[in-house]
């Protein structure tokens, strides 16, 4: 019975990160979309274009394509080339996809740990960005590895949802 709280735990953490990003991410589009809105109007009709438009537009860009990783993992909709595991017989395309996923985790908190280390020195120095914003680059370098922080959470609960798939399939040989 433990393994199986321990198990819904792990889905329970990797859909509430999903949840989070999500709702962060559409936050971030809605402002991008709102600080765009506002520069036209200002361009066109004021003849007065916000200043910060391009760097709050940009930052917030990169920020969604971080918090979108783990909402597009949970949903299953990343990119994914079946060439060579179509041919294959099932117990081996869903040993391979465990090996992927595995690789990819690995690769996460990799990205994850230097984004933080970036993000970190960045704190430590007291960096300015040289753009009319003249923010701490650590804030908007935060989203980076919250983002992939967030998309391993989630790559964790699908290697543990589909470890429990092989294992009661008995196809680990």
């Amino acid at each position: 019975m433990k393994g199986s709280k321990l198990s819904r735990y792990f889905d329970w953490l990797g859909k509430y990160c999903a949840l989070v990003s999500a709702v962060v991410a559409g936050a971030m589009l809605s402002f991008m979309a709102l600080v765009i809105t506002v520069e036209v109007i200002g361009r066109g009709i004021f003849s007065n274009p916000i200043r910060i438009a391009d760097a709050s537009a940009g930052y917030t860009l990169v920020g969604l394509a971080f918090l979108g990783l783990a909402v597009t993992e949970l949903a299953g909709k990343h990119v994914v080339v079946g060439i060579l595991t179509t041919r294959l017989p099932s117990a081996k395309r869903e040993q391979l996809e465990v090996a992927v996923l595995i690789v990819t985790l690995v690769f996460a908190i990799w990205l994850t740990w230097i984004l933080f280390g970036v993000t970190k020195l960045n704190y430590l120095l007291n960096t300015v960005s040289q753009d009319p914003l003249h923010i701490q680059v650590w804030i908007p370098y935060s989203v980076g590895p919250l983002g992939t922080g967030m998309f391993a959470i989630v790559l964790l609960t699908r290697v543990i949802q589909k470890f429990k798939v092989l294992v009661k399939s008995k196809d680990i040989k």
